[in-house]
Order: C-alpha cells, then structure tokens, then sequence
C-alpha cells in the first residue's frame, strides 16, 4: 500500500481510517505500508504509526522517488509484470485540452540537407589573375562555384573555363592547369614562389567541399 502523504491528504478522515487499515495488515505482511511524501509536507505531523518508518520524498524530485520507490519494490521482492505497457500510465496523465498537440510514436523519414560525400572531384582547377587585384570579394555572382585565392591564382573544382567566365565582371583571370586532388591532399603543392603544405591543403579542400 502506497500512502500518499501531503498537506491535503493527512487531513482526510478517509483517508486516514486507510493508513491505520494499512497498518493493521502490516502486522501479518511486512513492509506493507510505503508511506511516500508529494508535496512540503512537515514530517513532525505524521500520525505515530507511520511516524517511524522511512517516508520516500517525491517532493525533492519525482525521478529521485521513483527511483527509491522502485528500489524498495526489488528490495521487498514485489511481483511484477515481465512486459512493460506504456499505454497503461496513460490513466495516470490529465485529459489533453481540444486541439492539443498529441505525441504519436511511429516512423518518419528524416529530410536532411547533409549529404554523404560519395568521392571528391578528380582535380582541382587553377587560373592566374591577370592584375594586381588581391582578396577578391565574395559576391552573389562569384559564389555561384566554390573557389578560394592563393597568391595570384583562383582555385576550385570547377572547369577552369567556367572560373574565367564567372569572374570575368570582377577580375580577368587566365587559365592556368589542373592538380591531381589526391595528390594535393597528401603531399601539398609549390605554387608560384609559394608553398602549400599538406595541413593547409587538406584544409583548402574542405572549404571548397563546404562551399559546394
């Protein structure tokens, strides 16, 4: 017998005339009253015969008391039913207002806009700016195909043709030769009088491959 304890219930005579109806029965069944406190109830007010037994506190935390209420169902060898059914503490939850948003528990697709990446292009396409125009800006034109700038040159995945032609309202760029992408990653390249070591490398494809 679970005996709920609170402010409310203690003065119930009903429910009182249990608690001492629960204790009787204690006499022939052992540990049969659990008293459990729901609310600040002052334990200074417990009626002497559940007075010295040790009363589970949901009010600190409903998942601290059941999870003490649970131990001491094991602890009493309480039978218990080997299938659980979820449906059954339905009862125990208040009528949902009309129009509520009910949860129901079934399969979905999941829409994503990650995508596995299957392989990365073959190579990577260089041209070289014709001009001294350096950190070219970002535009809704110019981002139309991944690139990034190193040196003198624009670099991306995209024929170099299509490079050229995409910047050709910004900067004049002249197509230069392809880079083997593998290659790229694991050993880094000399372009011009600059290097690029592997870590930047791997580095430079990933923003092509987020850009993209």
């Amino acid at each position: 017998m679970i005996a709920i304890v609170s402010e409310h219930s203690y003065k119930k005579g009903g429910v009182l005339n249990e608690w001492d109806l629960g204790v009787t029965i204690e006499k022939q069944i052992s540990g049969f009253v659990i008293p459990v406190r729901i609310d600040d109830f002052d334990f200074s007010k417990l009626p002497i015969t559940l007075h010295r037994k040790n009363v589970i506190d949901f009010h600190q935390g409903w998942h601290l008391g059941l999870a003490q209420l649970l131990d001491t169902f094991e602890g009493s060898k309480i039978v218990k039913s080997a299938i659980s059914d979820p449906a059954a503490a339905k009862s125990w939850l208040p009528p949902l207002p009309e129009g509520a948003i009910r949860w129901v528990d079934r399969q979905e697709i999941l829409e994503s806009n990650w995508l596995p990446i299957v392989a990365l292009p073959a190579a990577m396409e260089t041209t070289k700016i014709l001009g001294g125009e350096r950190q070219i800006q970002i535009t809704n034109i110019t981002r139309k195909l991944p690139w990034f700038e190193h040196g003198d040159q624009i670099v991306g995945f995209a024929p170099r043709a299509e490079l050229v032609s995409m910047f050709k309202e910004t900067v004049m760029l002249q197509p230069l030769s392809a880079v083997d992408t593998e290659s790229f990653i694991a050993g880094g390249i000399t372009w011009g009088t600059g290097r690029v070591a592997p870590f930047d490398a791997r580095n430079r494809v990933a923003t092509l491959v987020r850009q993209a």
